[in-house]
């Protein structure tokens, strides 16, 4: 299969039809299966899914990008692997785990730090990290790893980890949780004045640029995201690597602090960083949350299938 990076053209028989980015390409010839067979399984999976295909006669494309042009890019299988166990947090592997396996059917396998130390991870294209601390882990086998051409997915408090780590280049916003001493308080408010710092869980909006991998199949700029951490990414100055980014006043639901509202104002939602041959994608929140926020699991899936389509030259550190 083969991913359209850029919007097209073609004839479908009866009309000219454009398609947009993240369209997907079946080239008949070069499969196993006859034409037939894959029309009655294209046929099943669109009906079960609600999603549309077409056929075309031809490879030139009426404007925009012909078929057989670079502008179609080979999809690789993904080749899961998700950290568990000690130091990572368990709600959220859960929750991948059952986006992969009861809703994708998608096979992955669940590797403790110390397995991971000692296995051979190169049968392995994609490595989840949920939030957590993995002090555990080896880091050097890790990073080689990416630099080798690994897909590295990072959420929530793994971003932290991995910085520290030197495997991720985002810049964390250095935030204070320090009051304004023009107010008065007392030391009985220390508990109350502190936790208040902490995010239980809001609803933030986030502007998608529609024309990058991890964006496509959203249909508007405007993307609802779950957050319940504290992690809080610069954009920095290369904005192609910044795909989902808070504008001024992204809060939609839920409760934050004066404080917290400052620190999430004009950060980025996600930063994907070039290591070597490899991509780190870093998701400050939480895309599968209670494996319900389907809005998010887009943007989980489109990483794992075409974090590997990700150009580069778009995701060097521009610091």
């Amino acid at each position: 299969m083969k991913l359209a990076q850029s919007t097209f053209t073609l004839n479908t028989g009866t009309q000219n039809k454009t398609f947009n980015y993240g369209t997907i390409l079946i080239p008949v010839a070069i499969q196993t299966k006859t034409s037939e067979e894959i029309y009655q399984s294209l046929q099943k999976i669109a009906a079960e899914n609600q999603v549309s295909f077409n056929g075309v006669r031809t490879g030139y494309a009426a404007s925009g990008s012909d078929l057989g042009s670079r502008n179609f890019a080979l999809i690789e299988q993904p080749k899961i692997a998700m950290i568990v166990g000690s130091g990572t947090n368990a709600t959220d592997a859960g929750e991948v785990w059952y986006l992969l396996d009861q809703r994708f059917n998608i096979p992955s396998s669940h590797l403790e730090q110390s397995s991971f130390n000692r296995i051979d991870v190169n049968k392995y294209n994609t490595i989840i990290m949920v939030g957590g601390s993995y002090n555990e882990i080896n880091k050097e086998k890790l990073k080689a790893w990416v630099q080798a051409g690994g897909v590295l997915i990072l959420t929530e408090e793994a971003i932290s980890w991995a910085v520290q780590a030197g495997i991720s280049q985002v810049t964390l916003k250095k935030t204070s949780n320090v009051m304004d001493s023009t107010k008065n308080a007392s030391y009985a408010d220390l508990t109350e004045i502190s936790g208040a710092q902490s995010m239980s869980g809001a609803i933030f909006g986030a502007d998608a640029d529609l024309t990058h991998p991890l964006a496509y199949g959203y249909n508007t700029k405007f993307v609802s995201m779950f957050k319940a951490n504290n992690i809080f990414m610069e954009k920095g100055k290369n904005l192609f690597a910044v795909p989902f980014s808070y504008g001024k006043q992204p809060l939609q639901s839920g409760w934050i602090s004066e404080q917290n509202k400052i620190n999430i104002k004009n950060t980025a939602a996600v930063v994907v960083n070039a290591v070597g041959t490899g991509k780190v994608i870093n998701i400050a929140d939480n895309p599968n949350f209670r494996a319900f926020w389907l809005g998010g699991s887009k943007l989980f899936m489109n990483a794992i299938f075409f974090g590997r389509n990700i150009s580069s030259a778009s995701a060097r550190s521009g610091e």
